[in-house]
């Protein structure tokens, strides 16, 4: 395999978490990496009927898969930061996944800018279908809802490491912090100083409105 290409933002996970759009800006782009490294073999699934994987997310595939966000791996997470367990089941030509996904990382904290850690886990559910050949498609294509959520496939392997990827992403807070009084003391006395001092200043009266209206 000498390569492939991922997209991680689709048109329907935009529908579903818009709250997580900005985020997604990160994940929205095309990347290609040299090779795939989560892969399920389609004969394997097929002769079987179901088979179960135990895939690491080593710390070399997660520095790469997230080279161009601000995501680092903690350095007491070991050689896997991260672990997807999931089973396959065929259903007609479809592939079904049903698992977990579990991985730490690292971000600034969006108040001292420090590093803090996040430990992802989720399930991990995924509806495959092959991937239609573009010359039996018809000039005008209406989409569902369903055709909507499923995503591709094409050949005997599947790629998972783009649905890996989002699904991480996806999944951390929008303005990840530390929790209360854990951040750089230097910072939380600078931010309690300046908070004291909008309080106390000419736009005061505002402040104080918008607390009411909040409550």
């Amino acid at each position: 395999m000498n390569g492939f290409y991922w997209i991680s933002w689709g048109f329907h996970d935009a529908l579903r978490h818009p709250d997580r759009f900005a985020r997604a800006a990160d994940v929205g782009k095309v990347r290609r990496l040299p090779m795939a490294h989560l892969v399920l073999h389609l004969p394997e699934i097929e002769s079987q009927g179901r088979k179960s994987y135990d895939l690491a997310l080593t710390r070399a595939w997660l520095a790469e898969a997230f080279a161009d966000t601000d995501l680092t791996i903690p350095d007491d997470a070991g050689e896997n930061a991260g672990r997807l367990v999931v089973d396959a089941q065929k259903a007609g030509d479809d592939v079904v996944l049903q698992g977990t996904l579990d991985a730490v990382v690292m971000t600034p904290c969006a108040r001292c800018n420090a590093p803090v850690k996040l430990e992802v886990s989720m399930p991990f559910v995924h509806h495959l279908t092959p991937r239609p050949d573009h010359h039996e498609l018809p000039e005008e294509l209406e989409l569902t809802p369903e055709d909507l959520e499923l995503e591709h496939y094409g050949g005997d392997e599947i790629a998972l490491d783009a649905l890996v990827r989002e699904a991480i992403l996806l999944e951390l807070p929008m303005r990840p912090l530390h929790p209360e009084g854990e951040c750089d003391p230097e910072v939380e006395a600078a931010l309690k100083a300046a908070s004291e001092k909008a309080a106390s200043g000419p736009l005061a009266g505002l402040a104080a409105l918008k607390d009411k209206l909040k409550s």
